[in-house]
């Protein structure tokens, strides 16, 4: 991973005028591989190189050559990143970065939400640290920027609130990996389960939503759905392997290999439904046409579905009841076809949101 990071750095150096350094999330998981990829075959002919809590290695590249002597251009990539507090890294990271390049897009990226934020801190009873300050320090990064994007309504509603109008929405950058086409599938109660405990979840809830998740799914085995397990990280796999052993059955499959993409579409291209907790796991099931329901955990999954119009389907981590969901698989389940097309729909406008943004990068690179 370092030899590459090596090579570009040299590529960068030969050739500054198409090199791009960008924060983003660049955790070990599914959704940061899956956003990372799509950005990087969008704008294919740029050279992008991650800094992620990484201020040394920055404070050392410009200290030795200056950052503006590699890269012409910064960059905010994928994950849920804008108003997130200073003591997470990324805004100090953005502004060193932004202070020595030209700030040229944000693409899909996401906003917290502050008054999710506020619910965990009274939960806890820690302080607040996404104040009216930590706010407009990330507005004034984000009016340098040429081009604006985020990744759904929520988010754009988020930044309109405090006064920041220049956003579109594109869609989440995943979507670049939606199927050209829907896949004709031999119906047969199969279900891609996604279950997680990793990061904050509304009411602190991880542990009830695994029991009623639990409970579903010995349901669904009882009335004969055959079930695999889809992390989307480590741990995800950890919990996958806890809530399996919990079921009344020693045949469900745990699919493992969520750092290959075009794998896990195709993995989850062969289930007939899918019900997720993580984002990127239920957005892979709609590049794959595989109607989802969507068990959010964070504001964030809300914002995906409901600009992709299928917020009917989405479901809150603490809120959903058991018979609920099931009856909510059954209905579904009579109705695939139907919720493909929207899923191809959506999926084809979001599609083509993400390449014309790339486009208009390549041009605003080309024009200068």
């Amino acid at each position: 991973m370092e030899i590459q990071r090596v090579k570009k750095l040299i590529k960068g150096f030969f050739n500054p005028n198409k090199s791009v350094a960008q924060i983003r999330c660049a955790l070990n998981n599914f959704g940061d591989i899956m956003t990372f990829k799509a950005i990087q075959e969008m704008l294919w002919e740029l050279t992008i190189i991650t800094f992620w809590s990484s201020g040394a290695k920055m404070q050392f590249f410009d200290s030795i050559l200056g950052l503006d002597k590699l890269f012409k251009y910064s960059s905010l990539g994928g994950g849920t990143l804008i108003f997130a507090p200073r003591s997470s890294g990324w805004l100090t990271d953005l502004e060193f970065i932004i202070a020595r390049t030209i700030p040229l897009f944000t693409f899909g990226t996401g906003v917290i939400d502050p008054n999710f934020i506020d619910h965990l801190n009274e939960i806890s009873g820690k302080k607040n640290l996404i104040d009216k300050s930590n706010i407009d320090e990330w507005i004034t990064c984000l009016k340098k920027f040429r081009l604006v994007s985020v990744r759904g309504v929520e988010s754009q509603m988020l930044l309109r609130n405090v006064g920041f109008s220049n956003v579109e929405v594109v869609g989440d950058p995943g979507l670049w990996f939606s199927l050209d086409s829907i896949k004709e599938r031999n119906i047969k109660k199969k279900i891609g389960i996604n279950v997680s405990e990793y990061s904050h979840f509304w009411n602190n809830g991880q542990k009830k939503f695994i029991q009623k998740m639990t409970e579903l799914l010995n349901i669904l085995l009882k009335d004969n759905w055959e079930i695999t397990f889809f992390p989307t990280m480590f741990e995800d796999v950890c919990t996958s392997q806890g809530v399996a052993s919990n079921l009344n059955s020693g045949e469900n499959i745990i699919y493992e290999n969520y750092y290959d993409v075009k794998d896990y579409l195709k993995k989850l291209e062969d289930q007939d439904l899918f019900v997720g907790v993580k984002l990127h796991s239920v957005i892979a099931a709609c590049c794959a046409y595989t109607p989802a329901i969507m068990i959010g955990y964070q504001p964030k999954c809300y914002d995906f579905m409901k600009t992709m119009g299928l917020e009917d389907h989405f479901f809150r981590s603490d809120r959903f009841e058991v018979d609920e969901i099931y009856g909510k698989i059954n209905l579904m389940y009579k109705d695939i076809a139907t919720i493909q097309k929207k899923q191809f729909e959506a999926c084809k406008l979001f599609k083509e949101r993400l390449q014309n943004f790339g486009d208009r990068i390549m041009e605003t690179v080309t024009g200068c």
